[in-house]
């Protein structure tokens, strides 16, 4: 597609520099899957509008994410287990809303956190198009009934010995996505029914692309995130767009 405007340079406020967006919490409307309520955004980037429906989850891993850049703004807010009163409801939806918006106002910009902040309200998605070369590709995963029923299979390598944010080496793994992702030392050990090399659960995950190389990724999920690197740009994006397809990831 046509790439739509330059991102619009940050806008200093009180000493502190505001992302170049707004995303005002709406309302909500129920879902059947996990998590139950989805939080809907009103989001404006360079000049343009979209809707975002997250869970709280999606909002709580993005907290953690940032947390390091988000002093001096209110607590991310706090949600018991089970179900919540109608007024317990009300509250939290208020409560996330000032939380998004003083973040956006005050957290201090770097590069590391515009990255983190334009992938998790898909500023690229909506204003630039960047996604369109892969949507020949894309695999409509709300149509899929049973869980574990495969999605998505291929070769790429992986970011290792980095749980701990330590330097890690790249190994390639044979990826199998389902409602999770799992990997194998290769296909023959995937097709033999060989043993799984780890596997990451995709519940309430949400997806970075690594501006600086042209076929990085992240899926941002407890208890660490995974880095990997396809072979080609154009499958980086194929399997970001079927990530980001999941129910509940972004």
């Amino acid at each position: 597609g046509t790439p739509g405007p330059a991102p619009s340079p940050p806008q200093t406020n009180g000493g502190r520099v505001s992302m170049p967006l707004t995303a005002v919490l709406s309302g909500t409307e129920d879902s059947a899957g996990p998590g139950g309520v989805r939080y809907c955004l009103d989001v404006e980037a360079n000049g343009r509008n979209w809707i975002l429906k997250l869970t709280y989850n999606q909002l709580r891993f993005f907290h953690l994410t940032v947390s390091e850049h988000a002093g001096g703004i209110s607590p991310f807010p706090s949600r018991a287990p089970g179900a919540l009163t109608e007024d317990v409801a009300r509250q939290l939806q208020d409560d996330l809303a000032t939380w998004i918006n003083e973040f956006l106002v005050r957290a201090v910009a770097n590069p590391h956190l515009m990255m983190q902040t334009n992938s998790m309200f898909q500023v690229d998605k909506f204003t630039n198009g960047m996604f369109t070369d892969a949507q020949a590709s894309r695999v409509d995963i709300n149509t899929r009934i049973d869980r574990g029923r495969i999605i998505k299979v291929g070769v790429l390598n992986k970011l290792g010995g980095n749980k701990q944010g330590g330097v890690g080496n790249w190994k390639s793994r044979f990826m199998v996505l389902s409602d999770e992702l799992r990997y194998y030392e290769d296909e023959a050990q995937y097709q033999a029914g060989g043993p799984i090399k780890g596997i990451v659960k995709l519940d309430a995950s949400y997806v970075t692309i690594d501006e600086e190389s042209v076929c990085e990724f992240t899926i941002h999920a407890l208890p660490y995130s995974l880095t990997i690197r396809a072979g080609s740009h154009a499958e980086m994006i194929g399997w970001v767009q079927t990530l980001r397809s999941l129910p509940d990831a972004v």
